[in-house]
């Protein structure tokens, strides 16, 4: 069952395909995709494991040679956050807008389009116009 379980995480974490079509891979009901999907991210996300196993890169950290040569990543990345130059953003929706991502009996759970635009939404605002690739914005 844990093998199952995991194997459904790396399956989502690898291909990005949304649950229906990993149920239908596995012959799991979506409630029981995202059971385990959330189970394991939980796992991970352990603080003994995160900090033990994920290493953020450093403001200084230069971009790797294969992401900055290859035309199929650079240009289009180049002033995008945190994607080309390891900028990583903290940031809330201002308290104004905190009811649109809020359900009725707590906080909203987002689909993969909405974590999408959330995403998008973190990378363009909320962010210090001191930072170097900030040069276009207020």
């Amino acid at each position: 069952m844990l093998q199952e379980q995991l194997g459904i995480f790396l399956y989502i974490v690898v291909t990005g395909l949304i649950i229906r079509h990993v149920g239908e891979r596995f012959q799991q009901s979506n409630g029981t995709i995202s059971k385990y999907f959330k189970r394991m991210l939980s796992a991970f996300t352990l603080p003994r494991v995160y900090a033990k196993y994920v290493q953020l890169p450093h403001s200084d950290t230069p971009t790797h040679p294969y992401i900055l040569n290859n035309p199929k990543f650079f240009p289009f990345f180049v002033d995008a956050i945190g994607t080309i130059d390891g900028t990583h953003v903290t940031c809330a929706p201002v308290s104004r807008t905190k009811g649109v991502w809020r359900r009725e009996h707590g906080p909203k759970k987002l689909n993969d389009e909405e974590w999408r635009s959330l995403a998008l939404m973190r990378r363009m605002t909320g962010v210090s116009s001191s930072h170097p690739s900030h040069k276009n914005h207020p």
